[in-house]
């Protein structure tokens, strides 16, 4: 069976073309696979141009050009068409049906199919009934709206201004005060054209807010209360936060403003997109008194000193008040004179005071003690290095009275040791061998004290150790000691050996190496210093076997402490010598010994070997072959909407590009940087994959 379609070109009104109806279809459907387009047969117009097929559609210009290029070939896995466009060539739909350029379609060949394609040109028009809308405002609840379409057909709608309104169906969504346009949209079907859009302006007027100031108290001196408004009016969820511009307060009062009562005023009224603030009410901020307890101090003093001044520890002052600020303080008396009997007093409150700001409350009495002067001497401990001259030794006193010192003794006690110079570490006496006078103190306390000579410090310095790998030479160490001692070295390491100051290295891991120096008679022992280091594996070699094979199978030159790598991410429980690689890409591999690693591998590519199982009809499409620029890759053979992983890789098995698509889809890559040759991609979805070859020129 055969139908004819009716074509137009520049040259001619209308040509017929003939084939048979199962290659008009194969090549339609062909055509749509690789432009990843379908619609109804209407929407489509073939055109015969300068002896090419073009798709009159909305293709990319790539696409095109592939199209109208002097020879196309185009290969479908399990099935082949193919479409070859030179100047007088015949067009097959398929193998085994062959299609004729140039045959006049008479009346009778017509079929109805034919006559459908040409009766859809004829749409037909229809307009849309789309009253104004009202004002509205900000707030109001959720607009239905309503519109006809001449055709019948359902009228959807659209707003330019998603910050005034939204649309949802027929539903209008009042998000802000605005203005926006409604559109309301016929786009027609397979009988009528689109309807002229119909626009309507909506205009959403602001909602009325009002905002009184609150009042306020505070005790003087604590800092101000925040100054808040209450608001009435706001709509749905919205609360201050929401505002623009939120009005805003001010008052004159400070942390310190005296007690009284003071105007809290509106200093802006604010704005916003969606409200209008009306009416603004000022408020009053009061300040009362701050409690102020008063407690008269206990004093002490010594038989024949002045009398000390009697004084308040006040609880209650505020910010750096004291009491020089009060108004009138509290008083106090005692009936102590300088040379009265050692006793204890009362310090009386003789007058309560009174503050503008504060309130006295409670006050409390205090106590008077004299007592008699006494003062301790305590002879001071000295220290000192062997072989140093003795340190002065000098007494500290306690219990001076005003600028009374060491020089305003009488006789002062005298002190004595005997250690000298160069006497034998130890500890020696600090003796009193006197115990001084004086007219104005009695030295109740003569205390001894200690000369220590001490052993000289010293200290080690000895640097880090840079890491090593194994292979490495025997490398030299050096410490230097403060005294000029000689420093020795140590390990517990059996990845190392030592040799004096010679460090040879024995196995891959982490070691140790410890410098002492112990000290003499005259030096203390060094505080010891320990270093670690790596000693590093050796950089692993891979070796590839089962090549090309579905498991290829990589060998490390490393025995143990292996990690693989997949392009440079580390494959999780791959800790084997070797590893059989399931997936395309590069591998690597480390080795670590005691957290000591070794440099990674150089890179091993590996393509892996396989095709499509759970689709065996599927059909994978690379075009076009050869490639300049860019190829063209159809996924229709993967499930729809899931991921499918492309990777491309040389004829030597190096990586050069890779991609994350989605079945079902046709992939665009740009090949325009890549080296001329022989290329394979590899398309994967979960456990299917394809291999397609193709050559860059």
């Amino acid at each position: 069976m055969s139908i004819t379609i009716n074509m137009h070109s520049l040259s001619q009104r209308e040509i017929s073309y003939q084939a048979s109806l199962n290659g008009i279809y194969a090549l339609a459907i062909l055509i749509l696979l690789q432009i990843g387009i379908l619609s109804h047969l209407g929407g489509f117009d073939l055109e015969f141009y300068n002896n090419n097929w073009i798709l009159n559609t909305s293709l990319s210009k790539p696409i095109v050009d592939n199209f109208i290029s002097d020879r196309i070939q185009t290969q479908l896995i399990g099935r082949s068409v193919q479409i070859e466009g030179e100047s007088g060539s015949i067009f097959p739909a398929e193998s085994s049906t062959a299609s004729l350029l140039g045959k006049p379609m008479s009346n009778q060949d017509q079929n109805p199919l034919a006559s459908q394609f040409r009766a859809q040109d004829a749409d037909q028009e229809q307009t849309i009934s789309f009253n104004p809308l009202a004002p509205a405002t900000y707030g109001d609840p959720v607009i239905t709206l309503s519109a006809i379409a001449s055709s019948g057909l359902s009228v959807t709608f659209s707003s330019d201004n998603p910050n005034v309104a939204t649309i949802s169906g027929n539903s209008l969504t009042i998000v802000g005060a605005g203005t926006a346009n409604i559109i309301a949209s016929q786009l027609g079907d397979g009988f009528y054209d689109p309807a002229l859009d119909v626009v309507q302006v909506l205009t959403v007027n602001k909602a009325t807010l009002s905002a009184v100031a609150d009042n306020k108290t505070k005790i003087y001196g604590d800092p101000n209360p925040a100054l808040t408004f209450t608001f009435l009016g706001f709509k749905g969820s919205d609360n201050a936060s929401v505002l623009d511009a939120p009005p805003a307060l001010a008052t004159e009062v400070t942390q310190f403003s005296p007690v009284d009562s003071y105007a809290i005023s509106v200093i802006s009224e604010g704005s916003d997109n969606n409200y209008t603030i009306t009416p603004l009410t000022d408020g009053t901020l009061t300040i009362s008194k701050a409690p102020l307890s008063a407690m008269a101090d206990n004093k002490l003093k010594i038989y024949g000193d002045p009398n000390p001044a009697l004084t308040f520890t006040y609880l209650g002052f505020k910010g750096s008040d004291n009491a020089s600020v009060l108004d009138i303080p509290p008083g106090l008396a005692t009936e102590v004179t300088q040379f009265s009997p050692v006793d204890s007093y009362a310090i009386s409150v003789i007058s309560e005071g009174t503050d503008n700001n504060y309130t006295f409350t409670p006050l409390t009495d205090g106590i008077l003690t004299v007592n008699q002067a006494t003062l301790s001497a305590l002879a001071d401990n000295k220290t000192k290095t062997h072989g140093d001259i003795n340190p002065v030794l000098t007494i500290t006193y306690s219990g001076f009275k005003g600028t009374d010192n060491a020089s305003s003794i009488d006789n002062p006690p005298l002190l004595a040791t005997n250690a000298t110079q160069f006497s034998p570490v130890d500890l020696y006496d600090i003796s009193f061998i006197s115990e001084g006078t004086d007219n104005d103190y009695e030295i109740s306390s003569l205390t001894d004290g200690i000369l220590t000579i001490t052993k000289v410090d010293q200290t080690i310095t000895f640097e880090e150790l840079p890491d090593k790998t194994i292979g490495d030479p025997v490398f030299t160490i050096s410490a230097i000691s403060s005294s000029g001692l000689n420093v020795t070295f140590d390990t517990p390491s059996t990845t190392i050996t030592l040799n004096g100051n010679q460090v040879v290295l024995i196995n891959a891991g982490r070691a140790t190496i410890r410098a002492t120096q112990t000290g003499d008679a005259d030096h203390n022992a060094a505080e010891p210093i320990t270093h670690s280091f790596c000693i590093n594996p050796a950089k692993p070699i891979i070796t590839l076997t089962n090549v090309n094979s579905e498991t290829p199978t990589l060998t490390s030159s490393a025995v143990s402490g292996n990690q693989w790598f997949l392009n440079g991410n580390p494959i999780s429980s791959a800790a084997n010598t070797t590893f059989n690689a399931t997936e395309f890409g590069s591998y690597s591999v480390r080795s670590t010994v005691e957290g000591c690693a070794s440099e990674i591998s150089n890179s091993q590519i590996v393509v892996i070997s396989g095709d499509l199982t759970e689709y065996p009809n599927a059909a994978a499409l690379l075009y076009p072959v050869p490639a300049l620029k860019q190829i063209f890759v159809s996924l229709s053979m993967f499930r729809e909407g899931e991921e499918v992983l492309l990777s491309i890789c040389d004829i030597n098995g190096r990586g050069v590009y890779q991609q994350v698509a989605t079945g079902g889809a046709v992939v665009e890559i740009n090949i325009e940087e890549f080296y001329s040759g022989l290329y394979v991609i590899k398309a994967q979805q979960g456990e299917n994959s394809i291999n397609m070859k193709f050559i860059k020129e």
